[in-house]
């Protein structure tokens, strides 16, 4: 049996190139996986809403998308529970109070991967720009990711 995996990492995709041979059966294919969609405002259709990477899939480089997805399942069960478990009601609140978040989260991940991946001048001018910022200059840039509380995750 042969198996061969391979990974090729670009800012924004993984490909991935699978071989297997397996009694005489050969499987060959090459992928290219990405995180990357730009957001979108309609995540209601109907009796069904989506969530998590369904909803806003994003780029690792916030490492937010879990978080993201059991912030969406908090706020889905307070706009149910606020809303008296009105179906319809309840999903547009969630809507209304995830999208402009999470477009935020999904475009500063891509931002953040473009940062990180910073070639040439621009890596010169990412590197002076940090150059001797504390750590609590870090997180003061995003305390709005960091501090989310269900208390206040619905929209007025």
């Amino acid at each position: 049996m042969r198996r061969l995996l391979e990974f090729h990492r670009s800012p924004n995709s993984v490909k991935v190139r699978i071989a297997l041979e397996f009694k005489g059966l050969e499987y060959e294919t090459e992928e290219m996986f990405s995180a990357d969609r730009e957001p979108i405002a309609q995540w209601t259709f109907g009796r069904a809403t989506l969530l998590g990477d369904a909803a806003h899939p994003m780029l690792q480089y916030l490492a937010q998308g879990a978080c993201m997805a059991l912030e969406d399942a908090v706020t889905l069960g307070e706009a149910l529970r606020a809303n008296g478990n009105d179906i319809a009601r309840a999903f547009d609140l969630y809507q209304r109070s995830r999208v402009t978040r999470t477009a935020r989260v999904v475009l500063m991940a891509r931002e953040m991967g473009r940062i990180y991946h910073a070639q040439g001048v621009e890596r010169l001018v990412r590197n002076d720009l940090w150059k001797g910022r504390t750590p609590e200059r870090f997180y003061d840039a995003i305390e709005w990711l960091y501090g989310w509380k269900v208390e206040n995750c619905l929209a007025a």
